[in-house]
């Protein structure tokens, strides 16, 4: 079975704005409700969402090769109404990485797939993440 990387990499991206959409609207309206440690934990997330997508956009982390962070435990109340939509846009994400991004048969230890485009921006934009630049 093969893999097309450019399919892959679109469906990752795509489920990554998905859930950064959801988690970047509870974080606005936690803050908005006046939930500090939710908003806090939301915001923690979401950058360590986007982080986690420029890693493996510049093939700098290989899908369910390491833990992703995502998972921290969510303060009181995040398991409740109006967050959970957020809680299992963070989980959805986190099974999307752990399962090796849905690319069923590929062996993530040989690297990426034929065709997963990585472009210099995209390495650009993970050492300046990092604060390399």
């Amino acid at each position: 079975m093969t893999v097309d990387g450019r399919v892959l990499r679109e469906q990752w991206d795509a489920a990554v704005d998905e859930a950064a959409d959801v988690v970047r609207r509870h974080y606005k309206e936690a803050e908005q409700r006046g939930d500090d440690k939710i908003a806090a934990y939301l915001k923690q997330s979401l950058g360590r969402l986007l982080m986690l997508r420029i890693s493996v956009n510049a093939r700098r982390t290989r899908p369910g090769k390491r833990a992703t962070g995502l998972m921290d435990a969510a303060p009181p109340g995040f398991d409740r109404e109006p967050y959970v939509d957020a809680g299992d846009a963070i989980a959805g994400i986190v099974r999307l990485f752990n399962d090796g991004l849905g690319a069923t048969g590929w062996d993530w230890s040989k690297g990426f797939p034929p065709g997963w485009p990585t472009s210099l921006v995209d390495r650009m934009r993970y050492t300046t993440a990092l604060g390399l630049d």
